[in-house]
């Protein structure tokens, strides 16, 4: 499968980049892959304190990260906006992969991939409908997801990151 080779590809050109047990390697691993297996029981009890543990979690920010790289290293092919989506959700199918399939992957991904998915048959997305269409489909595919507290928990941070966002505009 060229989507299970290219997102395990990913994850091990990311560990090659980083590979010692340095906290710093560690640290660049979780960030980038969301593999927090050599980082120390300190270095998370710190993110966590200083509120930035939500990075190795990999999520919404993670999701867009990687999109822009990848359109970045796919420019050629992604000049028009059809074949740029086309090429994004190939591009969330590689990062999943990457990442193996955590929750809040899941529904980052999910909730990017409804609207590239809207501007290939080219009706616009909102972030609201993008969140409610991702939730349903995931939960349809995968209905154990609504016991997940990684999931719902996620959920419930994008619910708030976007009413916040309301508030503030």
């Amino acid at each position: 499968n060229p989507l299970f080779w290219m997102g395990n590809a990913v994850r091990q050109r990311v560990r090659s980049a980083f590979p010692s047990d340095r906290q710093a390697d560690a640290l660049m691993r979780g960030l980038l892959i969301g593999d927090t297996g050599d980082m120390t029981a300190r270095a998370m009890e710190d993110l966590r304190r200083a509120g930035l543990a939500h990075f190795v979690a990999v999520s919404g920010s993670n999701v867009a990260i990687f999109l822009g790289a990848w359109w970045l290293i796919t420019l050629p092919l992604s000049i028009r906006p059809r074949i740029r989506a086309l090429v994004g959700v190939a591009g969330l199918g590689v990062f999943i992969v990457a990442t193996r399939w955590e929750a809040s992957v899941v529904r980052a991904s999910a909730m990017a991939l409804v609207p590239l998915l809207g501007g290939l048959v080219g009706v616009p997305v909102d972030p609201w409908m993008a969140l409610g269409l991702a939730v349903t489909v995931v939960l349809l595919v995968s209905a154990h997801l609504a016991a997940s507290v990684g999931f719902l928990l996620s959920v419930f941070a994008t619910v708030g990151v976007m009413l916040g966002v309301r508030m503030v505009s």
